[in-house]
């Protein structure tokens, strides 16, 4: 799930002619971040231009297609916080410590 602790800043703003796999688009508007996992990320502004987007990860399992895409939000911004770490747990619950055995396995 995505974290805004794990946001990165707009550093700058530029506009570029795009040429996707044969799909040119004219004066797109790209934001520039720092340490990008990728060379662009697009968003769901491009991807709402077009009925459908494939892309191919190479697996060996079958295509999985979604028809209905106010079912997912997989690929949407989303502002969920993420859950508090031991919430479950009751005030009488403590912590408790155990030395570490060292323990060596002969093959």
């Amino acid at each position: 799930m995505a974290s805004s602790a794990l946001s990165s800043p707009i550093v700058g703003i530029c506009n570029v002619n795009l040429n996707i796999d044969g799909h040119f688009y004219r004066n797109m508007q790209l934001s520039v971040l720092n340490k990008l996992c990728c060379d662009i990320i697009l968003g769901q502004d491009f991807m709402k231009r077009h009925d459908s987007i494939k892309i191919s990860f190479g697996g060996s399992r079958p295509a999985v297609e979604i028809n209905d895409s106010n079912t997912v939000c997989g690929l949407a911004a989303s502002s969920v916080d993420p859950p508090e770490l031991f919430a479950t747990l009751t005030s009488e619950c403590r912590p408790i410590a155990t030395k570490i055995k060292e323990v060596q396995c002969s093959r």
